[in-house]
């Protein structure tokens, strides 16, 4: 599946040899100028080039999807195949909330959904697969329990064979490495380069973010129509409830886990208020 995100061109033989290429929404730029025809298009085609997506549709089924949905662009390509392994390419650049939403899905796939990227590969893994046997020709390691405490990690190949993982972990690593998890799940990026880090993406800045702890009432004074993204941080969060925003929380829905992101609502105020009952919110806009 090719993304909207930055995909080097080192990357294109590899893209070129799978054995059915989808393009994700904005990914059809990407496809149209490197020569690339998908045999899927799924999207609402807001990021999309017209005239990449009208040269490259005639050849392939195209999935329009409406602009207001419960799901991403990528959410609903993945669905198209839910038994097949997926490499996804260009998942890492763009806004820092579409990356952590892929980041998501990644757990939501374990074993069957990969990012690749020019440096790095990136999977999820869980405590009902065993001891994974790690690919070599990576240098490094990051470990990121974005659903939660990750206990009775056990990561032979480095100087610390055994933790529990509550934040994002960073390690060097031996030629011949192998993770397992004794309870919860970790997203795992592995890394030829350190200066190439997946880790440095969390701290890429966007105009805004707070992070939101169980509290009272927390105001954001934001513009009316602008982006708002509710990210879960470390686990679920429970008991949120909005004021100002275009879907509320509160009524319908009080949860936000791997499952189910708040990304991409919308002010419809000067301003909006959030309050949690539990977790850790990371608010983007």
């Amino acid at each position: 599946m090719v993304c909207n995100g930055l995909i080097p061109l080192s990357l294109l033989q590899r893209i070129q040899a799978c054995r059915k290429i989808v393009a994700v929404d904005g990914g059809v730029n990407f496809c149209a100028q490197n020569g690339i025809q998908p045999s899927l298009i799924v999207g609402d085609f807001d990021s999309a080039d017209p005239a990449a997506l009208e040269a490259l549709s005639a050849q392939a089924k195209v999935i329009r999807l409406p602009r207001d949905k419960d799901v991403t662009d990528l959410e609903a390509a993945l669905q198209e195949f839910p038994d097949e392994e997926i490499l996804l390419f260009g998942g890492l650049g763009g806004l820092k909330d579409h990356v952590l939403t892929h980041l998501f899905l990644l757990l939501r796939r374990v074993g069957s959904l990969f990012i690749i990227e020019e440096e790095e590969l990136l999977f999820g893994i869980n405590d009902s697969m065993g001891e994974v046997l790690l690919p070599s020709g990576y240098q490094y390691i990051t470990l990121f329990p974005l659903n939660g405490i990750a206990r009775n990690t056990h990561l032979q190949g480095t100087l610390h064979p055994l933790i529990d993982t509550s934040k994002l972990f960073l390690l060097p690593l031996q030629e011949k490495a192998s993770l397992e998890i004794g309870q919860g799940e970790l997203v795992v990026a592995l890394s030829k380069k350190q200066e190439k880090l997946f880790a440095n993406l969390l701290h890429r800045t966007p105009p805004f973010d707070k992070r939101v702890l169980p509290s009272k009432k927390t105001f954001f004074p934001t513009k009316r129509g602008e982006r708002v993204s509710l990210i879960p941080l470390y686990g679920s969060v429970e008991g949120i409830v909005t004021e100002g925003l275009k879907w509320e929380f509160g009524e319908r829905v009080k949860r936000l886990d791997k499952n189910f992101v708040g990304i991409s609502n919308v002010c419809i105020a000067e301003g909006f208020s959030i309050q949690i009952q539990e977790g850790e919110l990371l608010i983007l806009y």
